[in-house]
């Protein structure tokens, strides 16, 4: 993950503070309930739900230039469209422990601006 992943996105909306704000906002409302639902998939075993979730967080972080869930989340989501979802889960402690520091930079960075 970019070691300040607030200035990536501030950088993207052209400095505009409302749209930052509502961007940072829209995140951390949706993150939490997006990783419980590529966790429901993974444990159902629901490829393709596992493989749309995975997709819509990683459009999500790479907002915040988060290189690290975005990869995590780009391997489950491959290795759900080939059916393969038995292989994602060793994956999903390592995009839900680089997601929670996601989450708690974007928090930070929101109260900063």
């Amino acid at each position: 993950m970019t070691t300040r992943p607030c200035a990536a996105l501030l950088e993207r909306v052209g400095g505009d503070q409302d749209i930052f704000v509502e961007l940072c906002d829209v995140f951390l409302d949706d993150a939490p309930r997006r990783l419980d639902s590529i966790r429901i998939a993974l444990e159902s075993g629901d490829a393709g739900a596992l493989r749309r979730e995975a997709h819509a967080f990683r459009g999500e972080a790479a907002a915040f230039d988060a290189a690290d869930v975005v990869t995590v989340a780009r391997e489950i989501e491959q290795l759900a469209a080939a059916g393969d979802v038995q292989q994602a889960h060793p994956l999903w402690p390592l995009l839900e422990g680089h997601s929670r520091r996601l989450i708690d930079a974007v928090r930070a960075g929101r109260g900063r601006h």
